[in-house]
């Protein structure tokens, strides 16, 4: 947690997850499961931004961002979109890109982390990829 707090604090002003005050561990901890996510799904950078424009360029045909009942106090038109709507979720989609390109500096960072201890460290979501990997072998493995 102390790693992904650090990473948060080193970003530029410019960057969208930067908090110029305040606490970070609410954001530490989503930054954490988008990580522990990607890492068990196995989605890299460029497949959760795929997914993020793919999802922003359907909103306009998603009933929940179109106006059903026209209002000419505001000048809105049954079927008008709901831009207002539509750009709340673009901004939270670019969080979430910004966040997931995160990940290789996390990964980075980790590697260097771990290579500074004597003891080898794996975090839980590590065994979900080798216990597969070896699980043939298992009575060797026991053994040693």
């Amino acid at each position: 947690m102390q790693l992904l707090e650090s990473i948060l604090q080193s970003l530029p002003a410019s960057h969208p997850l930067k908090k110029l005050k305040g606490d970070l561990s609410y954001d530490v901890m989503r930054l954490n499961n988008l990580f522990r996510m990607m890492k068990e799904e196995d989605w890299s950078v460029d497949f959760i931004r795929a997914q993020c424009e793919r999802y922003i360029e359907n909103l306009p045909l998603n009933d929940q961002f179109i106006y059903k009942r026209s209002n000419s106090a505001k000048g809105i038109k049954a079927g008008d979109l709901k831009r207002e709507k539509i750009e709340a979720e673009r901004e939270k989609m670019s969080k979430l890109i910004a966040a997931a390109e995160l990940f290789p500096q996390y990964q980075r960072a980790m590697r260097r982390w771990t290579g500074m201890i004597s003891v080898k460290i794996y975090d839980i979501d590590a065994f979900t990829e080798i216990i597969p990997v070896h699980l043939p072998h298992g009575p060797l493995i026991l053994r040693k």
